[in-house]
């Protein structure tokens, strides 16, 4: 009977590790992989964070600012969605700066209404947990995310790369509480402060800039009065600066869903943005023309 149970327990240890090692090996090759789908999209920014950035401009941000300066395409984005939270946005861009000392900039592209976000929303688990949940991320993770990770123990799992390719159902973190869009939660505070003091201690810049954003979501928020308030209140006035001040407002008709930009609208502020996103004088000064020399005619012989 001890050489049976002896023999389970070997087999259950030896299976563990050939399990890990195989999800490893597959999480490796994730930034080659096809397909869109679940946790592995946003495991694509991870591993892209990890690797050469070509310029000096660092974009991350909610899925608003992935319309604007989408993954693959536009220069320099690691840009996600808002189920990454500013925790994981902070760990892209410091595994970034590790490997790209000539990034000048981090940017982050968002709309406040998202950027406020804690923990507890749908897809959190999907778009959180399974790409950064790591035992080496667990550096970069404090107080605010592990009080809010306690009341789902079942999470700890996602630390071993088998828990997160096994056919099971993601938790749900959401608490079903409705929060005011216009709110800034301790997750998200902390993260932002955290990532503006990362970009200080690099000699990066750092800077928020917002998508355009609803006429009918500035008057909800009473032109974002109590996201002021916090930031007042917490000193992360360097941290936002224009942020809230520098919005584009437009009628509710510019949105698919009140939040995403309808297509014509999404290009006219990606140009209007690009400047900013990238450092760039939106005045271009003019090429003067030439000047040419008038040949003297020779004046005939009287």
């Amino acid at each position: 009977m001890k050489r049976f149970l002896l023999k389970c327990v070997v087999f259950l240890v030896v299976g563990f590790v050939l399990h890990n090692g195989l999800s490893i090996w597959l999480e490796a090759g994730e930034g080659k992989a096809s397909g869109e789908e679940g946790w592995r999209s946003v495991y694509k920014r991870v591993i892209a964070s990890q690797r050469s950035i070509p310029g000096e401009t660092l974009v991350v941000g909610d899925s608003v600012g992935q319309q604007l300066f989408p993954f693959g395409q536009a220069r320099g984005s690691l840009v996600a969605n808002g189920a990454v939270f500013m925790v994981g946005h902070y760990v892209l861009a410091f595994n970034a700066l590790e490997q790209n000392p000539q990034l000048k900039r981090v940017v982050y592209v968002g709309v406040p209404q998202v950027v406020g976000h804690g923990l507890e929303r749908s897809r959190a688990y999907t778009n959180f947990i399974k790409p950064f949940y790591t035992f080496d991320n667990f550096r970069h993770f404090d107080l605010p995310l592990w009080t809010s990770v306690a009341p789902h123990p079942l999470v700890l799992l996602a630390a071993f790369p088998s828990a997160r390719h096994l056919p099971l159902s993601d938790p749900d973190l959401d608490d079903g509480v409705e929060r005011p869009i216009g709110e800034l939660s301790n997750l998200a505070s902390h993260y932002i402060r955290k990532l503006h003091d990362l970009c200080l201690s690099r000699g990066v810049t750092f800077q928020m800039v917002s998508p355009p954003v609803s006429t009918a979501v500035r008057s909800e928020t009473n032109d974002w009065q109590q996201m002021r308030q916090q930031v007042r209140a917490q000193g992360l006035e360097a941290a936002f600066g224009d942020y809230l001040d520098a919005i584009q407002y437009l009628p509710p008709d510019a949105f698919q869903d009140g939040l995403h930009l309808t297509g014509s609208r999404a290009s006219a502020a990606r140009r209007k943005l690009t400047p900013k996103v990238y450092g760039l004088s939106s005045t271009m000064p003019r090429r003067q023309p030439k000047r040419t020399r008038r040949k003297k005619r020779k004046r005939a012989a009287p």
